[in-house]
């Protein structure tokens, strides 16, 4: 309070409750697996126990909903109880009922918008400029919800321009939310945050927006440490000062503000690879912005001997890319409270350095024939799996320092299914090499591109969106 900082809670008060409606006590509000059921009275039992327990934790009298990406709103149990009914219709309904209880608790909502604009178009997506709402969408809006725009992927200014405007149409407050990408892997992805946010910062001081914040998601396991967001947050602060030389003022205040130099936070993101990635063969591929890929995550957690991004990166120089930035960061000195992050990513780009490319060259003298070269590779996985349970400790010792001990386990499990299938890979490489076994069948198979669900390069979510023979 003495620095004017106010701590708003956030909450969802529609979808994205997949955790708690997996439990008995939840049967009878479920509409699908992670959206409440709308009308249910239960329902609205536990959005107000909700509302009234960060009653009591906050003073501020600001409160965001969330109700972002409910997919299936009314077409699961509510279809089955009430028939097919007008989906705008639901959701307005249950935004008044909710905005109704946030007012007995004197709280101001604001909510995420894009379930508005997915009801108006056939394929569900937000960022579509052919969203059709209702002529009174105004009237069906209840007063007093500001309305948050969300957007970290577009990097045109005509896209932020095309959806203010259309969220101005819906006559709500309307606040803007980027992001740091501290969700697409084990580092943070500064170049995509800066190819989205300096284009929608720029519409949103045009248009009169007044009130943005940066988003820091965790999604698929908080693989990413959060205090990697800084040099990320810190373009947020200058252009809120002096949006004309936020950037060329960047490094030096961030100097001043946090009392470490910006280049070390730079190299954090160890996938910006500044230029574009190549994926040979596939002409579709051939060219890839390497701003929107996340390359470590691919080359850390895929099998060796399975080889599933390989073609991807048969021509592309990943070892030197990750070998230099190690170098680099071998090179610095940093404060103490921010050891802990380094040493991660120190030994992150020495597993990346040799894992980017071992399955490429494995394979290649598998299919060569060449005994000699595989014996020196399958000391390599030796080493490799160690460097991979070194990495697992480290970052253990992180998650501990900066995370309440809840959720460490889903990177644990990774890495160690990585550590062991390095293993595996070795001991299978010493097995063929003896004569125990005659042939490596994992290694006859073509490496084929992968082609992921939403962009060829780029690896979301890790076990929602694709199944795949990883850890």
């Amino acid at each position: 309070n003495l620095l004017g900082i106010e701590i708003v809670p956030c909450i969802q008060t529609l979808g994205h409750l997949a955790s708690p409606l997996r439990w008995a006590e939840y049967n009878g509000m479920r509409d699908q697996a992670a959206v409440l059921l709308i009308d249910e009275e239960k329902t609205y039992q536990f959005i107000e126990a909700m509302i009234q327990t960060v009653r009591r934790c906050f003073t501020s009298n600001k409160i965001h909903i969330g109700m972002d990406e409910a997919h299936g709103v009314g077409l699961g149990a509510y279809f089955n109880k009430h028939g097919l009914q007008d989906r705008f219709t639901i959701l307005t309904r249950h935004l008044t009922k909710v905005m109704s209880i946030c007012k007995s608790y004197h709280f101001e909502p604001m909510m995420w918008s894009d379930m508005f604009f997915r009801l108006g178009t056939k394929n569900g997506e937000y960022y579509s400029f052919d969203a059709k709402m209702p002529d009174n969408i105004t009237d069906m809006i209840p007063e007093g919800i500001s309305q948050v725009y969300w957007d970290y992927y577009n990097n045109s200014e005509n896209v932020y321009n095309t959806m203010i405007r259309e969220h101005n149409r819906m006559g709500c407050p309307v606040i803007f939310a980027g992001g740091v990408w501290t969700w697409s892997g084990p580092s943070v992805n500064l170049r995509q945050s800066f190819e989205s946010t300096i284009p929608a910062l720029k519409v949103c001081k045009e248009r009169g927006i007044t009130h943005v914040f940066a988003t820091l998601w965790g999604d698929d396991g908080c693989e990413c440490d959060v205090y990697q967001c800084l040099y990320g947050l810190q373009y947020y602060a200058e252009y809120n000062y002096d949006n004309e030389h936020a950037m060329e003022n960047l490094d030096k205040m961030f100097k001043i503000c946090n009392g470490f130099d910006a280049e070390a936070f730079r190299l954090l993101d160890v996938d910006d690879f500044g230029q574009p990635v190549y994926c040979p063969d596939e002409p579709e591929f051939s060219e890839f912005e390497s701003h929107i890929v996340n390359t470590s995550k691919q080359v850390l957690y895929q099998n060796p001997m399975i080889g599933l991004f390989d073609k991807n990166f048969a021509e592309a120089d990943l070892h030197s890319h990750y070998a230099s930035i190690g170098k680099q960061l071998e090179a610095l000195t940093v404060p103490a409270e921010l050891a802990s992050i380094f040493e991660v990513h120190k030994q992150l780009v020495r597993v990346l350095s040799s894992k980017c490319d071992i399955g490429i060259r494995i394979k290649k003298a598998y299919d060569s024939g060449d005994k000699t070269t595989l014996a020196e590779l399958s000391k390599e996985t030796a080493v490799l799996a160690e460097d991979i349970g070194k990495l697992k400790e480290l970052r253990m010792k992180l998650w501990f320092e900066n995370n309440k001990p809840f959720g460490h386990e889903r990177v644990n499990l990774r890495l160690s299914g990585v550590e062991s299938i390095t293993r595996i890979a070795h001991d299978r490489l010493e097995a063929y090499l003896s004569g125990k076994i005659e042939r490596l069948e994992e290694l006859e198979e073509e490496r084929l591109p992968y082609n992921g669900m939403d962009r060829p390069l780029f690896m979301e979510y890790f076990s929602s969106r694709i199944q795949m023979p990883m850890v």
